[in-house]
């Protein structure tokens, strides 16, 4: 499985979160975004109603909760 994003910088391959990674598309230059995070602002009800799964790609940051869309979610430390 391969999904590109919209740029084409980055693509979802197998990896480890829910069996997908984020991967480089191309050679970055240093200090040039790679991927830009767009993080939704979950209500308490939104997140309750949400699978075990998609709470897995939920943060919590100043008591405000959100959830990770695609690529983003997908990427890891490695």
């Amino acid at each position: 499985m391969v999904i590109k994003n919209s740029n084409n910088n980055v693509f979802i391959g197998e990896g480890n979160l829910d069996n997908k990674g984020v991967y480089a598309n191309k050679n970055f230059k240093k200090g040039e975004v790679v991927i830009k995070y767009n993080l939704k602002l979950l209500s308490e009800e939104e997140f309750s109603n949400l699978s075990d799964k998609e709470k897995m790609f939920t943060h919590t940051h100043v008591g405000k909760l959100y959830i990770y869309s695609e690529p983003e979610r997908y990427v890891n430390h490695s």
